[in-house]
C-alpha cells in the first residue's frame, strides 16, 4: 500500500508558499536552543551537530531548503514572534510565549543518565550512595542535582568538571565512580572514542521533552510531524540516530503519529493503481 501525504495540504504549500517564511519560500529558517555537540554547535562550515541534520532531513522531505541560527530560548522565541524566524527547536516544558507561540512534539526526550566503568554492576541510582561522581557545573544534570539534594547529599563527594570527556576517561582508571550527564552526549562520547563505558540509570526517568516551537498560525505545523513520522518510516531517523549515538533512541513512528497528532486516512484507489493512503498532522498545541 502506497501513502500519500498531505495529498491537499501539499498543493496548496507549493503553489501559495509556507506561511511565515521568508522572501524565498523554499527556505524554512531554524533557531536551533543549542551550543553543544552532539545536539548542535557551530562547526568549522556552519552548525553541526544532530539537530542540524536532523532539520536538513526534515527540509528535504518537505522539499524545502533549511537556514540556521545557533540561539538561546529565549532570542529563538522572540525572534520566532518578531517573524525572523520559522521554527526553533530544543524546547522544554514551561515553554512561554502567550498568544504568539505554539509547541509541538515531543520529537525526542532527552535523558540525564550516569555513565560508569563497562564492568560496573551498579543498576539503581540509590547504588551510588557513597560514590564520587563528577559532573559539569551550570550542565542539566547539576541543575537536576540542585533539585533533588537528597540524592546530592548521597553522594561521597560531586565533582565538577570542565570537560565531561576527560571525566569519562578518569572513569576508566577510578579516579571518578561515576559521571553524570546527558544521555546523548554520554553516548556519542562513548560511540566516537570507543570507549568502555556503560550508561547506567535515567535520572530524570522518561527524560525530558524537546519540543518544535512556532508561530500558531504557520503552515508548518502538519509538514514537520509528517515529515518526522516519514522519515521514521523509512528508517532515516534510525539511521541518524545510530550514526550519532551509537543506538536508536528516537520515538518510533507510533509515538512520533500520537505526539504529533498525525490522522491516517486511507483513499479508495484509482483504476489500474495500488490502494494508497494519506497522513495528515495538525500537531498544535498552544501554550498558555
Amino acid at each position: 500500500m502506497k501513502r500519500k501525504i498531505l495529498a491537499f495540504v501539499t498543493v496548496l504549500v507549493l503553489l501559495c508558499g509556507l506561511a511565515g517564511c521568508s522572501g524565498n519560500d523554499r527556505v524554512i529558517r531554524v533557531g536551533v536552543t543549542s551550543s553543544r555537540l552532539p545536539i548542535a554547535a557551530e562547526g568549522r562550515n556552519g552548525p553541526e551537530g544532530f539537530e542540524i541534520e536532523l532539520c536538513r532531513l526534515m527540509a528535504e522531505e518537505m522539499g524545502r531548503e533549511v537556514q540556521f541560527r545557533l540561539v538561546t530560548a529565549e532570542e529563538g522565541l522572540a525572534e520566532l514572534a518578531a517573524g525572523k524566524l520559522d521554527l526553533v527547536t530544543g524546547l522544554g516544558n514551561g515553554v512561554t510565549g502567550g498568544d504568539t507561540v505554539a509547541v509541538i512534539g515531543p520529537y525526542m526526550q532527552e535523558k540525564l543518565v550516569t555513565v560508569f566503568p563497562t564492568a560496573d554492576t551498579v543498576t539503581t541510582l540509590a547504588a551510588l550512595a557513597g560514590k564520587r561522581v563528577a559532573l559539569r557545573r551550570d550542565d542539566a544534570a547539576a541543575a537536576w542535582l540542585a533539585a533533588n539534594p537528597a540524592v546530592k547529599n548521597s553522594f561521597s563527594s560531586t565533582v565538577f568538571v570542565e570537560d565531561l570527556y576527560s571525566a569519562m576517561l578518569d572513569i576508566m582508571v577510578s579516579d571518578y565512580h561515576a559521571a553524570l550527564m546527558t544521555e546523548t552526549e554520554a553516548r556519542w562520547r562513548i560511540t566516537r572514542n570507543s570507549m568502555k563505558l556503560r550508561i547506567g540509570p535515567a535520572l530524570n526517568g522518561e527524560g525530558d521533552p524537546r519540543y518544535f516551537a512556532l508561530t500558531p498560525d504557520s503552515t508548518l505545523a502538519g509538514h514537520v510531524g509528517t515529515a518526522l513520522y516519514e522519515l521514521s518510516l523509512s528508517g532515516k531517523l534510525t539511521e541518524l540516530s545510530e550514526r550519532w549515538f551509537g543506538a536508536d533512541i528516537l520515538p518510533d513512528a507510533e509515538t512520533l503519529k500520537k505526539n504529533f497528532d498525525i490522522i491516517l486516512t486511507e483513499e479508495p484507489p484509482t483504476a489500474g493503481e495500488d490502494e494508497e493512503s494519506s497522513a495528515h498532522s495538525s500537531g498544535l498545541s498552544v501554550t498558555e
